[in-house]
């Protein structure tokens, strides 16, 4: 499941808000979903579905 695991430190590559994985759904069909707690660009605590092609660790 590549490096991405939990309590990584990632990046969401399109925005670039940094934040921690705090969860990952792992499906038999279809890619592994990462669960990520980070601070929006406007200083909203946000938790949100991720795809790790839209992850970066840090």
């Amino acid at each position: 499941m590549s490096e991405l695991k939990l309590k990584t430190k990632v990046a969401i590559k399109v925005s670039g808000e940094e934040g921690e994985i705090i969860g990952i759904a792992q499906y038999v069909d279809l890619p592994n979903q990462f669960f990520i707690s980070y601070k929006s660009a406007d200083g909203r605590a946000v938790k949100d579905w991720y795809l790790a092609s839209e992850l970066k660790a840090i």
